[in-house]
């Protein structure tokens, strides 16, 4: 996947690099408006899961990596292009980042204090950087806090269908209905994917495609519960037209 900034205040150029950066790689055009795409996508290079980066305007996103580096850092100082490889190797080789973006994190992350440079690699593989006791501190509180979504992200098809439930001329039940296609289609997909990772050398990649296959899951029942309201909404419309003709 493209190059994605490390830090919550990027300017608007900057974001809109990164999304040209994504829509190259995964072969779709880069709305004019990056704040577009804010709301959950699927990006899929070679037909392999790439993680859901939805809403990379928050803080999220930006700082996986960011942590990220100080945990691989915290086990050992390593150069540029080997955060780059143990970064993608730990994460099931589904969250691919630029080379450019590793040298900028750790430019920050030295900035602030969190890693500090070693010497350089008698094998050409540039400086070495090792984890700082303010690192380490910083990485056990990311480590200790929970992760919460709130507010929770802007999701496309939730706006969709509450927009859709109250215009007049759609059909949100065939909506609803063409979504759980689509997804069932999905989710076929993810689990045929898994079915091929194995649970003990592959283990990142079988914990992504579990997360990939419960979201999809959970999309799927909300959607019958929609279609279930949207069912009795119809029935104690069509009673009360009832009731309200034979009183007339």
């Amino acid at each position: 996947m493209g190059v994605v900034p490390s830090k919550f205040t990027t300017t608007r150029s900057q974001v809109r690099f990164t999304y040209a950066s994504l829509s190259i790689e995964a072969g779709r055009p880069c709305p004019s408006n990056p704040v577009d795409l804010a709301t959950p996508s699927e990006w899929h290079i070679a037909d392999g899961p790439v993680w859901l980066l939805s809403n990379y305007c928050r803080k999220g996103p930006f700082m996986s990596v960011r942590n990220g580096m100080l945990a691989l850092l915290a086990e050992e100082p390593r150069h540029c292009y080997a955060l780059k490889a143990d970064f993608e190797d730990r994460t099931g080789h589904t969250w691919a980042i630029n080379i450019g973006q590793v040298y900028s994190t750790l430019e920050r992350l030295e900035r602030d204090g969190l890693v500090a440079p070693g010497d350089e690699s008698d094998r050409g593989a540039g400086r070495s950087y090792a984890l700082t006791a303010a690192g380490r501190a910083q990485l056990e509180r990311w480590f200790s806090e929970p992760v919460l979504v709130d507010p929770p992200p802007r999701d496309e098809l939730a706006i969709k269908l509450l927009l859709a439930v109250g215009a007049p001329d759609v059909d949100a039940v065939g909506m609803i209905r063409r979504q759980r296609t689509a997804l069932m289609g999905v989710l076929q997909r993810y689990t045929r994917q898994k079915e091929l990772l194995d649970d003990v050398t592959e283990l990142p990649g079988v914990l992504l495609h579990d997360a990939l296959i419960l979201n999809v899951e959970a999309q799927l029942r909300w959607l019958d519960l929609c279609e279930a309201r949207l069912a009795r909404r119809g029935t104690r419309s069509g009673l009360s037209d009832r009731v309200g003709g034979e009183t007339t």
